[in-house]
């Protein structure tokens, strides 16, 4: 698909050695911490000898925790048009639909956080409400439905679209997640970034063309 750039695994993104130091090479701490967390705690419940449920809960989990921590990355890395907020102290608003416990730990992530000197607020969305004052918008996987509703609502507003879903891209997202081989990874839509007056950072493009696909 023309304009779409993916980024690879979390574990490969720090090839090139220590010359390119950027946010997704620091990430790789965080991720590593809440996938040891996910191992350790599904190894506790199996010597315990509680259902493989309780594994699969800790995956999501940990799933859920990569995921907000690039979504409060990314937003460091747009630069939204003049206009978009309506005072030099608005906050940065993240709005989250269809999945509460993500809007949950993305707001534990936040809190007390800034982005280029503005404060960060996140917004739980539920479905019919108007999505004005947003600059991100994630939309959880619970109703695929959401996804083509928010992006016919937001049209060309500049609001960037993270979903979670497949195809995501082609039915209006900016950002979408994907799970492959166990890991999380990312694909960027260069053109829906452009239809929205979005600038993405050109670091966060070279470092995606560098990547492959996922």
């Amino acid at each position: 698909m023309a304009g779409v750039i993916c980024v690879g695994r979390e574990h490969e993104m720090h090839r090139g050695g220590g010359k390119r130091r950027d946010w997704l090479t620091r990430l790789l701490p965080y991720c590593a911490a809440v996938a040891l967390h996910a191992v350790l705690a599904s190894a506790r419940a199996e010597a315990a000898g509680a259902p493989i449920v309780v594994a699969e809960a800790e995956a999501t989990a940990t799933e859920r925790s990569v995921k907000a921590a690039y979504l409060y990355k990314f937003a460091g890395y747009v630069e939204w048009p003049e206009g978009a907020f309506l005072r030099p102290d608005t906050p940065l608003t993240i709005g989250v639909m269809g999945d509460e416990a993500f809007a949950a730990e993305l707001a534990r992530l936040v809190a007390g956080r800034s982005v280029a000197g503005r404060a960060l607020a996140v917004r739980r969305v539920r479905e019919g409400e108007p999505l004005t004052g947003l600059h991100i918008l994630f939309i959880g996987r619970a109703d695929d439905q959401l996804l083509d509703q928010a992006s016919r609502a937001i049209a060309a507003r500049p609001v960037l679209i993270v979903s979670e879903f497949e195809n995501g891209l082609a039915r209006g997202s900016t950002i979408n997640f994907v799970v492959a081989e166990g890991r999380v990874k990312f694909a960027i839509s260069a053109e829906s970034a452009e239809k929205r007056s979005l600038k993405l950072s050109s670091r966060l493009l070279t470092v995606a063309q560098n990547m492959g696909a996922p």
